[in-house]
């Protein structure tokens, strides 16, 4: 009977090809178009960070049928690790540019603060060259009225003297001395006013020249205060999204409401730029945010410590169902107490392929009463000269190593393993379990909605193998071995 190597498909006609039936060789021939894709976008540099989990998938993928004994066309290693490589350098290169942006916020602000002092410089000298050309202009006004005042005063005195040589009267000349004297006293009566209101012009222009001063310092300070308050609202709005999104996450993880992916991408977003803004935010003096940093950060910690370990957890569940030991035991009896191991069959499983197998006889150093040699097919005479427990165990250890135990009704088998093991070590067994029994009853209930009424391993060969149990369980000459095989070949075709 052929039998695809991955997906374990088998019948007398299946249609094989490189050891893969038809869809599994089309899901091969499509990964490897896709790896080759994205071999030429890597080495084209043109593949995006987003691409670089599904190249991991694709690559992951060609390495499970490489691993089943398929011809695979791509050196997946070398592509994983080139994978990798690239990775590292995209991430290399988005701290860099991380780096540089915050380098270029800073000399952007340096830039703005020096062109904001140079600014208030040119207008304070700018101030003060006007201040120091109105105070000038004001001062040449008031030399030239002066001078015009004084040339006024020598004309009308000049008149007066020619006048009083012609007349000839002195009546005539002390007249029109004390008209030119009344003159004159209104003149310089005129010329103080005059000189007054030149002196209060002056007062004035100096007065709106120190009020523009000051507008323009006021105006500066309120500048300066705006583009403070502006900076202060950015951070609490970049403060108040970065809270949400760590509250909404929060409460996501507390109702199981999210994907491992999803945790994983929104996780490592607050632990690489989140908090380290929030960090750069508080130093510049802004804190609104309602949850302490120490807080989120210790919570932060706790959670990728959780999804780290459910990460290795599912890794090893996954590298456990592909690699694994197929057992079955034979005994005197019932109860592991007052009983003893007669024989045990292992069959050691990768990717679906059997590896090796292990079947021996043990001599329990007793007799066996009719019914036992009856219901397992074993007699005192093929046990003679057998090995006892204590020197098959090590052997039996040896062959699984640290294997997950597969079997049917393994509660049984365990409890005489557990048993022999604690005798001769004096130490708990450790390896980890799944009982086919248990899982056919979930498949069951699952497809059909109601509990199984025969669990037996006879009913679980007819439903999930669709074939006669006596061809399976009687395949070989020893029971426990035929045994091991029926659930090896059970759990392959529960589990896909």
């Amino acid at each position: 009977m052929k039998k695809c190597s991955v997906c374990s498909k088998r019948g007398w006609f299946l249609k094989l090809k490189n050891n893969l039936c038809e869809e599994c060789n089309r899901r091969l021939l499509d990964l490897e178009e896709e790896g080759e894709r994205i071999i030429e976008k890597i080495n084209n540099k043109e593949i995006e960070k987003e691409e670089i989990n599904e190249a991991e998938e694709v690559f992951r993928g060609l390495k499970i049928f490489l691993k089943s004994g398929a011809k695979v066309n791509i050196d997946i290693n070398k592509e994983i690790n080139t994978i990798k490589r690239y990775k590292k350098n995209i991430e290399a290169k988005e701290k860099n540019l991380k780096e540089i942006k915050n380098q270029e916020i800073e000399r952007q602000e340096i830039e703005r603060q020096e062109v904001e002092r140079q600014d208030i410089e040119i207008l304070e000298r700018e101030m003060q060259k006007s201040n120091e050309e109105e105070i000038k202009r004001n001062k040449e006004i008031v030399e030239k009225n002066i001078e015009d005042n004084e040339e006024s005063t020598e004309g009308t005195f000049d008149e007066l003297k020619e006048a009083g040589s012609l007349g000839g009267k002195e009546s005539a000349i002390e007249e029109n001395d004390n008209r030119e004297e009344g003159k004159d006293r209104g003149i310089i009566e005129q010329n103080n006013e005059e000189g007054n209101k030149e002196e209060e012009n002056s007062k004035e222009v100096a007065e709106c020249i120190e009020d523009k001063k000051d507008y323009e310092e006021e105006r500066i300070i309120n500048d300066k205060r705006m583009i403070e308050m502006s900076r202060i609202l950015t951070f609490k709005n970049e403060l108040s999204i970065m809270e949400s999104e760590i509250n909404d996450l929060k409460n996501k993880i507390d109702k199981k409401n999210i994907s491992i992916s999803n945790l994983s991408e929104r996780l490592f977003k607050i632990k690489d730029i989140y908090l380290p803004r929030i960090k750069e935010i508080s130093n510049e003096g802004v804190n609104s945010l309602t949850l302490n940093y120490r807080d989120i950060n210790k919570y932060v910690e706790e959670q990728v410590r959780t999804l780290e370990f459910i990460t290795m957890r599912s890794e090893r569940e996954i590298r456990d169902s592909y690699n694994y030991s197929a057992i079955c035991i034979q005994t005197t009896g019932k109860f592991s107490n007052n009983n003893s191991i007669i024989e045990i069959a292992a069959v050691k499983v990768s990717y679906g392929r059997i590896i090796k197998t292990f079947q021996t006889y043990i001599n329990p150093e007793k007799e066996l009463q009719a019914n036992v040699e009856a219901e397992t097919g074993i007699t005192n005479k093929m046990l003679e000269g057998k090995p006892s427990i204590r020197n098959i165990m090590p052997q039996f250890l040896n062959f699984i190593g640290s294997d997950r135990l597969v079997g049917y009704n393994m509660g049984y088998h365990l409890r005489f393993i557990k048993e022999e093991y604690s005798k001769i070590y004096g130490r708990e067994f450790f390896n980890q379990e799944l009982c086919i029994m248990k899982l056919y009853r979930q498949k069951y209930k699952e497809r059909f909605g109601v509990k199984a009424e025969d669990t037996s391993i006879e009913a679980c060969i007819e439903g999930v193998l669709r074939t006669e149990p006596d061809k399976i369980l009687y395949a070989y000459d020893s029971k426990a071995l035929s045994t091991a095989m029926a659930v090896y070949k059970i759990y392959e075709n529960l589990k896909n």
